[in-house]
């Protein structure tokens, strides 16, 4: 494993400290080596769907990996609707720019696995595609239905039952998914779930839909470097905990150790760039208080 993979990929870090960790990765990659990786507030909504999934669902994968590979699988996907092949081969140029940042084969396997365009290019060439890695199925669920549940330019983000319907009968239709069956079981759960206010009362939104409210309301650096995600993973796990016992929802998924025997590619992302981001902490920790129901 590369080294920058073994400095995100740490068990450790929770989920908001990675965020935090590509939000600057991004930005010491454009300053020392004028590179662009696609990171946005749709990034930060998608991977949260697919940390909720996991936790509560309590999937048998490296949560670690998932996520992680959540936060990199869209690095090279560029955001222009004029762009359309890119459409078609930003997952694979993605994974190929990780392996030459020092992520291991099957990590990148994961990411160009988010969707399924590199499969029909290799079937026209002829060739059969491997067989798909179980933690894409994962990327591929949460990236069609969060991008379902975000506004476009040309129509307004769909709720979760709708997003669900247009992801099974469009984007998803005629593929097998293994964890689709979990995942409307998941969609199901988190509809059962209103968050509260701080005077006790309810909101018309849903934890889904609240998630997509909170971080479309505030900018990408204070949803990264702030306590804005800290604060709202706090108040949603909570919810979820006194909606369900522990035996339906349960918390934290299973480590695999898949990655312990594996070779590490080259790395070409620098010592110094890989200090750089682990000093890198100027932002104010300070707590502040956040309105989630306005």
């Amino acid at each position: 494993m590369g080294e920058l993979q073994t400095y995100l990929m740490d068990h450790d870090k929770d989920i908001c400290t990675k965020m935090e960790m590509v939000r600057r990765l991004q930005g010491i990659l454009k300053d020392k080596k004028g590179e662009k990786i696609y990171f946005d507030k749709s990034v930060i909504f998608k991977t949260e769907i697919a940390r909720m999934f996991i936790d509560y669902m309590h999937l048998d994968v490296d949560r670690d990996l998932v996520l992680t590979a959540c936060l990199l699988c869209n690095c090279k996907k560029v955001d222009n609707p004029q762009k359309k092949g890119k459409l078609y081969s930003y997952a694979e140029e993605g994974a190929e720019y990780l392996e030459g940042l020092g992520f291991e084969k099957r990590f990148c396997k994961i990411c160009k696995e988010v969707n399924r365009y590199s499969e029909l290019e290799e079937r026209k060439k002829g060739k059969e595609p491997q067989g798909r890695e179980p933690e894409s199925d994962i990327l591929e669920l949460v990236d069609h239905f969060g991008g379902w549940m975000l506004d476009r330019p040309e129509r307004k983000g769909y709720s979760p039952e709708n997003a669900l319907i247009q992801m099974e009968t469009e984007t998803l239709k005629g593929k097998n998914n293994r964890y689709l069956p979990k995942f409307h079981e998941f969609v199901s759960k988190m509809q059962e779930v209103e968050l509260k206010d701080a005077n006790g009362g309810l909101v018309s939104n849903k934890i889904l839909p609240k998630t997509k409210k909170v971080i479309d309301e505030n900018d990408i650096d204070k949803l990264t470097l702030g306590n804005v995600m800290i604060e709202f993973n706090e108040i949603a796990d909570n919810n979820i905990k006194q909606k369900f016992n522990h035996h339906e929802a349960l918390f934290g998924g299973i480590q695999n150790n898949t990655y312990e025997n594996v070779n590490p590619t080259r790395s070409l992302f620098t010592k110094e760039a890989i200090q750089a981001a682990r000093i890198a902490r100027g932002f104010d920790q300070n707590t502040e208080d956040y309105d989630y129901e306005r």
